[in-house]
């Protein structure tokens, strides 16, 4: 910021503070006030934020449905689905729990149990079967995004195949089937790596 407040043009040095605070995590507001005043030596003070959990992202919902729906939302959910590790360990308690909340409560860490206590309560209305194919779509996403430079011929037929069934995923004759086949393949990668 010290650079850029050397600029004359105070457009300049906002769009400049707006790049830094996007970059950084730093709030934008206090990265503009600094350009504005084109300050000698910068100070943006960030209070400590606690983390309480996760907000109600794609992985909350998935275990509030499960919770909630168990029989309407087990049979598309898998460990490999989940990117953030407590909602993926809540998820592991619940399964294992078979969707009780008071069974998962007392099979979870702390962390997994605060995700399970919220989203027990969370006032979800949502359709499990778009909440699952939203889950695993993400997944195959990150998962072919890895596969990028995959030479071997096998692989890259087998990454065809996942991205075409991406395809078919929005289709009613053929999202289910597109759905198991991909969170198959989703959990074959998985095996690999482990």
């Amino acid at each position: 910021m010290v650079v850029f407040n050397e600029h004359p043009d105070p457009n300049v040095r906002k769009l400049y503070a707006g790049h830094v605070a996007s970059h950084t995590g730093l709030p934008v507001n206090d990265m503009v006030a600094i350009a504005s005043r084109r300050s000698a030596r910068p100070v943006v003070r960030v209070g400590n934020t606690r983390r309480v959990g996760s907000s109600e992202n794609a992985e909350f919902v998935a275990i509030a449905l499960l919770l909630q729906r168990w029989h309407d939302m087990a049979g598309w959910l898998d460990e490999v689905l989940f990117v953030d590790d407590v909602a993926r360990r809540a998820f592991l308690a619940v399964a294992e729990g078979d969707g009780s909340v008071g069974r998962s409560l007392d099979l979870a860490d702390p962390e997994a149990r605060e995700m399970i206590e919220r989203a027990a309560v969370a006032d979800i209305d949502a359709d499990p079967a778009a909440e699952g194919r939203n889950l695993i779509a993400a997944a195959v996403r990150r998962e072919l995004a890895r596969r990028v430079n995959e030479t071997d011929p096998v692989e890259i037929l087998a990454n065809r195949d996942a991205r075409v069934a991406l395809e078919q995923f929005d289709e009613p004759s053929t999202g289910n089937d597109a759905a198991e086949l991909l969170l198959g393949w989703l959990q074959r990668r998985n095996e690999e790596r482990d």
